[in-house]
């Protein structure tokens, strides 16, 4: 080889079964979640619509936490492992003299673990919201000013110290993990970067919970942010807690009607 010959990055072969493995997941998980919601894409103006008006509820709590757990299962997956690629190819990174590609494995399926486990709380939560809401017969626009106020709650938590110190643990490095870390000492780092992970988007997964009691599409819409939140950079934190604040606001606002605002503004 000459002086002048450059060598072309390669990526390791741990690295590509972790990518494949990955793909695999989301692909999994998005055709489940494409099969648990309606068919079709929707207009913008039906899309605005579905998000501010309430879907059936359900008849009882089985059929409704089935329901809902239709939705949130195959939502991990689909929503949260994109956002863990760089997590996982920086742990295969590490690893990458040790040759194994079943640490890796080992990480995401404990970071899979912990999501699913919350992932049946959140269900549980939106059922019992769906139920309460259905016995408490409340008019539409209560129910769009309760979920304006969730939303704008998730956006004011982006501001929190303990949300930026959680995001900030989402995008460890592992520069000081072990080159050869054992069988549980990998099983608890996957499922303290799960954990971390949910410390960063609980807020935002129950409002997921509160407007998915109202539509299954806000759960998806907000599932997307987390994500895209995660992949963009922690710059992009604040500008996304002005955005969720600001459209908790027009929700609330809209539900209220500006006639009668401006009404009760000039009385």
């Amino acid at each position: 080889m000459s002086a002048g010959t450059e060598t072309e990055p390669t990526v390791s072969p741990t690295a590509w079964v972790t990518l494949l493995t990955l793909g695999g997941l989301i692909l999994a998980g998005w055709g489940a979640l494409y099969a648990a919601l309606p068919p079709g894409l929707p207009s913008s103006s039906a899309l605005w619509a579905a998000m501010c008006s309430p879907v059936p509820h359900p008849l009882d709590w089985a059929e409704g936490y089935a329901t809902a757990l239709t939705v949130w299962l195959p939502m991990v997956p689909a929503m949260m492992l994109p956002s863990a690629i760089p997590m996982a190819l920086a742990f295969a990174a590490r690893i990458e003299r040790q040759g194994s590609t079943i640490k890796p494995m080992l990480l995401i399926a404990s970071y899979l673990g912990v999501w699913l486990a919350a992932a049946c709380v959140f269900a549980l939560v939106q059922t019992a919201g769906s139920l309460v809401v259905a016995r408490l017969n409340l008019p539409a626009t209560a129910l769009g000013i309760l979920g304006g106020f969730a939303i704008g709650l998730a956006g004011l938590w982006q501001f929190a110290p303990l949300k930026r110190l959680s995001l900030a643990v989402c995008r460890h490095d592992f520069t000081d993990t072990p080159n050869n870390p054992g069988f549980w000492q990998t099983i608890e780092i996957g499922a303290g970067q799960g954990v971390a992970c949910i410390l960063c988007c609980w807020v935002m997964m129950l409002a997921a919970a509160a407007a998915g009691a109202m539509s299954l599409v806000w759960m998806a819409v907000l599932a997307a942010v987390m994500t895209a939140e995660k992949m963009i950079g922690q710059r992009a934190t604040t500008t996304l807690g002005l955005v969720l604040t600001a459209l908790g606001t027009m929700i609330a606002v809209g539900a209220v009607g500006t006639d009668t605002l401006m009404a009760y503004w000039r009385s």
